[in-house]
């Protein structure tokens, strides 16, 4: 046979020889688990789709009349703000989808498509670290979030930027080299006559993406000791110990407390199942996993526009 035949068959007895992770899941089955979570992100928002529609009232002086009109005010309408944008990107833009993909790329013992044309033209296998890079596009804006929460809590202090700033620098820090370095290597497959690169991880690979978490979570933790402190404070400055004093300060500091819950229980399951659980189950469980985060952060924001 010529060399470029058996090229060719050999290439594509492998690429169809691991089209499994496992005989009971088929690639059929794989495909629709992969866009629930985003279709549960999707349901969410037409959930809150009224939170964000408010009535306006208008008034006519000649007749002394009242009238409410229904006035689409959609959130990213008016002016422009860095919560608006951070809410279009934990809402909207649907990222938890790069986590399962990066997930599943490097915890499945198949071939993962990883780029058509542009991949195909740099045709590296480093690749791969940029689309693992992307799961901390769900990351990173939900710690945005918190910064902004904790700098206004705080009238604007100097001393909270700073120690904030110094903390979120250090977690994506921690966070990037989990996902660059800790990486299972990677073999680089071009399919013969196509435009698909194919990547496999290394026989053996060991995948410790999950530590990725740790840096994660030691940036929320000191951010909801500062939001508790600052509620404890703001209550002992009122006459009942009721909780009866600023709206905002109650709102924020019952948020962030209900968000701190949720996000440490998903990062531990998320951890366990990407420890204990096959490449496909684990995956699965980080998609919705990331989806729970993504709805508890647009919904936080939200909660303050209602305010």
């Amino acid at each position: 046979m010529p060399p470029i035949m058996d090229q060719i068959v050999t290439g594509y007895q492998r690429y169809y020889a691991t089209q499994y992770v496992h005989r009971q899941y088929p690639i059929y089955v794989l495909q629709p688990l992969e866009f629930s979570s985003v279709t549960f992100l999707v349901c969410d928002y037409l959930v809150t789709l009224p939170d964000e529609v408010w009535p306006s009232i208008s008034s006519s002086p000649r007749f002394n009349l009242h009238v409410v009109v229904a006035k689409i005010e959609l959130f990213w309408t008016g002016k422009w703000s860095y919560a608006r944008v951070l809410f279009l990107v934990v809402s909207k833009s649907l990222v938890s989808s790069p986590w399962s993909q990066s997930a599943k790329c490097t915890t499945q013992n198949r071939y993962q498509v990883i780029g058509w044309q542009l991949f195909h033209a740099i045709g590296q296998v480093w690749v791969h670290n940029v689309v693992t890079s992307s799961a901390l596009a769900m990351i990173i804006p939900i710690q945005l979030i918190l910064f902004l929460r904790v700098y206004g809590l705080y009238n604007n202090a100097k001393w909270i930027v700073g120690f904030l700033a110094v903390l979120f620098l250090a977690s994506m820090a921690g966070e990037l080299y989990v996902v660059i370095k800790l990486s299972p290597g990677m073999t680089r497959i071009v399919l013969p006559f196509s435009n698909i690169v194919l990547c496999q991880p290394n026989s053996g690979a060991v995948s410790h993406l999950y530590l990725g978490l740790i840096p994660a979570i030691a940036f929320d933790i000191p951010v909801f000791l500062l939001v508790l402190l600052r509620g404890i404070s703001h209550l002992g400055t009122q006459k009942n110990a009721d909780f009866k004093g600023s709206n905002i300060v109650r709102l924020l500091t019952r948020d962030s407390t209900l968000y701190f819950l949720v996000i440490l229980v998903v990062y531990i399951g998320l951890a366990i199942s990407w420890i204990k659980l096959p490449g496909v189950e684990a995956f699965i469980t980080f998609g919705y996993g990331f989806s729970i985060v993504s709805v508890t952060a647009s919904r936080m924001l939200i909660n303050l526009k209602k305010l």
